[in-house]
Order: C-alpha cells, then structure tokens, then sequence
C-alpha cells in the first residue's frame, strides 16, 4: 500500500480525513497478511514430504482469511473512501484519464 501514501493520501487527508484512520489501519492489517503468507509459502517449499500436507493446509487455511479480510478492506475503500476522493479535481486531473472506464465507479 505504499504506492498509496504518496498521491492517495493527500486526497484522503483532504477529503475524507475522518476514513483515514480506518484505511490506515486495514493497511496495516493487510500488509501484516502478506509477510504472513510469504512466510507460510516459504514453509511449504522448504517442508519435507511428510510435512508438505500440513503446510500446505495451514496455508490454504491462512489464504482464506487473508482473503476474507482483504476483501473487506477493499469494500470499505470502494464504498466510503474512493467515492470521495474520486470527485475531486485534483484526482480528476491526474488519475482519471486512467481510470478503468467500465469500472463502475464514478
């Protein structure tokens, strides 16, 4: 999420400051999830034969929840942050020529 910090959270500070917490925070959340699942994909390459199907469980399992918590950060950020930062005109000028036309957000 560090390609946020520099263009995306000045927009946030700007336009909706009392989100930025929350975002924040399920940044660190998820950030924290990806070392996690590295180090369990680490563990199953590195598992012997009789302990590759324990890892490879604990990983399946570690992946649904990353997932689960995952896809809740992203429905917080599409439904309450992006709606106002992707209004301004700062976003508007610089983003928006990029933006996925059939993306549904506006």
């Amino acid at each position: 999420h560090h390609h946020e910090d520099t263009f995306c959270d000045a927009l946030v500070q700007a336009h909706a400051a009392e989100l930025r917490d929350e975002l924040e925070a399920g940044h660190r959340v998820s950030d924290r999830g990806l070392v996690a699942l590295d180090a369990s994909v680490a563990a199953v390459a590195s598992a012997g034969p009789a302990g590759r199907g324990p890892a490879l469980q604990a990983l399946h399992l570690q992946l649904a929840d990353f997932t689960a918590t995952y896809l809740q950060h992203l429905r917080f950020e599409a439904s309450r942050v992006m709606p106002r930062v992707l209004t301004t005109p700062t976003f508007a000028r610089s983003m928006a020529p990029a933006w996925p036309r059939d993306s549904g957000i506006r």
